[in-house]
């Protein structure tokens, strides 16, 4: 629950950079680098960290991430904030959308 370690080819910083930086906070979903291998930080993760951060997972998003096995596949793609803002009203509205049919139906 407080990350997701990937695995793959591993990110190189520039020559000379540190891979460690002044700690500041760390929210749900960025994308620490701490030794070439991301990790993605979920529901329990520190609040601070050192590490170089190169993104974000989005909101909108994140219930997948969370539900990913060892092994299997990510694919990251860059998207703006409102493109973010979008997919986050949309899953909102799709689950709002279930939960009515689920009182319709009496299921709930």
């Amino acid at each position: 629950r407080m990350g997701c370690r990937l695995e793959g080819e591993p990110i190189a910083l520039r020559p000379g950079m540190n891979p460690n930086i002044v700690s500041d906070g760390v929210a749900m979903g960025c994308i620490q680098v701490p030794n070439g291998q991301p990790i993605v930080m979920m529901a329990d993760r520190q609040t601070t960290g050192g590490y170089v951060k190169l993104g974000a997972v989005i909101s909108a998003d994140l219930g997948r991430m969370a539900q990913k096995k060892p092994g299997d596949p990510v694919c990251f793609v860059q998207v703006t904030l409102e493109e973010a803002y979008y997919a986050r009203m949309e899953q909102r509205r799709l689950l709002c959308n279930l939960r009515q049919e689920l009182e319709d139906s009496g299921r709930w």
